[in-house]
């Protein structure tokens, strides 16, 4: 049986329909086909819209803006460069710390670039310059509330210390392993890693972030500052007391002899280390603070509270635990979005985002090798 096509043809000025047998026409119904294919598409792209064949763009990165960094004992030091008064340029070592409020100068570096005539601190961060007013500044380190900077960081020439108040206006991202602090404006897509909030004194600066431990949550700052994680005494020793192995030293060792004098809350500090953390849902494995011990006397702290903490924590956005140091966060790329109020957790080289990088081989053991005052049961040290 022949098989037939139907097309228009003219009959006193009316269209009418006509077989086409395709045996007996092969050319013209091959013809046909690929008018028709051709129209169709034609009516595609003129009948689509635009956004239906258009690739969408991704909004253009924020510049970023990096400053290397080294580590002292797990504190981070930059090679800061500030602006002179005549437009020049001045670069010195500063110590970035997160649990601080304002910047300080040592006062020669203070005078030179004219702040004590009312000129702003300007630090350069590749095309930003982040900037604080005269009257926001220390003038010289080692006086009251002011570390001395020989004494924290002798032989490395420190001549400045640059808080988080400075980074208010961006997105900070730590990068220890890399060994890179980067500022990008708080624009465009998010940065990689686990969404975690975070509270923020704009005065000061400082934030803070829900820690779960045992299946409850502490509020504890961020400080990249501290090369140790450190916490209100009170509190680890009621985890202590409920799991008396997490127990490792009594006295603040190592990085955690924070301030390297003769004080009590230090000397008489506890050393315990966390099996298991999260913050969000990045889990971190032992972890170690110091639990500071009385500054006034066990009797009159138990009275007036806790004096150090207590005092310190007026620059929190809230009542705080304690704070995280460099031995919480140095396997961890972190971004906090001021702005937004919010942070970014990344295990840095992890195979998954919930792994805490332990860099050490099978069959392999690390024991601190130092005790100020051992204790009954010690166990494997703190790493």
């Amino acid at each position: 049986m022949t098989k037939a096509r139907f097309t228009l043809a003219a009959s006193e000025g009316r269209p009418r329909v006509v077989p086409v047998n395709h045996e007996r026409f092969p050319m013209a119904c091959w013809l046909l086909r690929w008018i028709s294919t051709m129209l169709a598409g034609v009516v595609f792209l003129f009948a689509a819209p635009s956004n239906a064949i258009s690739k969408p763009q991704r909004p253009a990165p924020s510049p970023v803006a990096a400053m290397p960094f080294t580590l002292d004992a797990g504190r981070i030091l930059v090679e800061a460069t500030f602006q002179t008064p005549d437009g020049g340029i001045r670069k010195a070592l500063a110590w970035f710390n997160m649990g601080m409020k304002a910047p300080i100068l040592a006062k020669a570096l203070y005078r030179e670039l004219g702040v004590d005539r009312g000129a702003p601190l300007r630090l350069r961060a590749g095309d930003m310059t982040l900037e604080a007013s005269a009257e926001a500044v220390v003038d010289g380190d080692g006086g009251l509330g002011a570390p001395d900077f020989a004494q924290y960081f002798g032989p490395h020439p420190v001549e400045a210390m640059l808080p988080a108040s400075l980074f208010l206006a961006g997105r900070l991202t730590l990068d220890y392993k890399r060994g890179r602090l980067s500022i990008t404006r708080a624009n465009g897509e998010p940065p990689a890693g686990i969404a975690v909030p975070v509270a923020v004194n704009p005065a000061s600066g400082l934030a803070s972030v829900e820690v779960t431990v045992n299946g409850q949550n502490y509020p504890f700052v961020i400080d990249a500052g501290s090369g140790y994680s450190w916490m209100r005494g009170s509190i680890l020793a009621h985890w202590l007391a409920d799991r008396p192995d997490w127990r490792r030293a009594e006295g603040a060792i190592g990085a955690a002899n924070y301030n390297m004098l003769d004080l009590d809350f230090e000397k008489r500090g506890t050393i315990g280390r966390v099996p298991s953390l999260s913050i969000g849902g990045l889990e971190l494995k032992n972890i170690a603070f110091l639990g500071t011990g009385p500054i006034l006397g066990g009797y009159i702290d138990a009275m007036v509270g806790d004096f150090f903490w207590d005092n310190w924590q007026k620059s929190a956005p809230g009542p705080v635990v304690g704070w995280l140091g460099a031995n919480a966060l140095k396997d961890i790329v972190l971004t906090i979005d001021y702005p937004n109020r919010m942070s970014y957790w990344r295990a840095n080289g992890a195979p998954t985002a919930r792994s805490r990088l332990r860099r050490r081989h099978p069959g392999t053991a690390r024991r601190t090798l130092f005790y100020r005052r051992s204790c009954k049961n010690p166990g494997p040290a703190v790493s």
